[in-house]
């Protein structure tokens, strides 16, 4: 990969996170065609209230989100500028997250053509006592050069 582009992608991860609900989130692998993110959930995730059944579990998009995370720096590694934009995807991680869960989402570049990049997101819970503590989604994100 690029250095000037890893560069520049670990510049704007950094930037977007502290500027969205996701200031904990880890880039801690990123390479021609692959990111790895981690995300230990905290309390602004949790729905429910006090002694609510769902009080220890965290909104159902925060997987979604993480696995995206993955999914479009990937996807960025791909071309030399601009943000890949999210077109598509299959599937929906439904990981039952809770406080303190440690997430970890790595997304690979699977296939691309000169418009589309698909990208193969596995995310998992380490430690996770849950019973389903892993999701594999794909995600097709739209190259800069085909929204022009």
């Amino acid at each position: 990969m690029d250095p000037a582009r890893s560069a520049e992608l670990h510049g704007r991860f950094n930037r977007e996170r502290t500027q969205t609900k996701f200031p904990g989130i880890q880039l801690t692998h990123l390479d021609h065609g692959f990111a790895r993110v981690i995300y230990v959930v905290d309390a602004g995730w949790m729905i429910g209230g006090e002694g609510d059944d769902g009080s220890d579990t965290a909104h159902g998009g925060l997987a979604f989100s993480i696995c995206d995370t993955a999914g479009v720096y990937a996807a960025m590694t791909m071309f030399p500028r601009g943000h890949a934009l999210l077109v598509n995807f299959s599937g929906q991680p439904r990981l039952p997250l809770r406080l303190g869960d440690r997430v970890v989402a790595q997304g690979w570049v699977s296939h691309e053509d000169d418009k589309m990049i698909w990208v193969a997101v596995h995310a998992y819970v380490l430690g996770s006592t849950a019973k389903r503590t892993h999701e594999i989604v794909t995600y097709i994100y739209a190259k800069p050069s085909a929204r022009s």
